[in-house]
């Protein structure tokens, strides 16, 4: 049986982030904060989950910290 020895990786791994401010990732951010937010009001998760997710989805996204497009919880 050979091994193989080509890159098998799905895609190009090495590809910086995408840019944090463009529209698509600033909808990607704002729709996860609403689905953390909408957990929060029906109890099934505490603010201070909603803290945790903010600083989480922040550096996900790559918001620098004091981004005017960051949360701030």
């Amino acid at each position: 049986m050979e091994t193989r020895k080509e890159n098998t990786a799905a895609g190009n791994a090495t590809l910086l982030p995408a840019d944090p401010y463009s529209p698509e990732q600033q909808i990607m951010y704002h729709t996860s904060l609403a689905l953390i937010d909408k957990l929060v009001q029906d109890g099934l998760l505490t603010q201070a989950d909603f803290k945790r997710a903010c600083v989480i989805l922040t550096k996900k996204y790559g918001l620098p910290d004091g981004s005017i497009f960051a949360e701030v919880a």
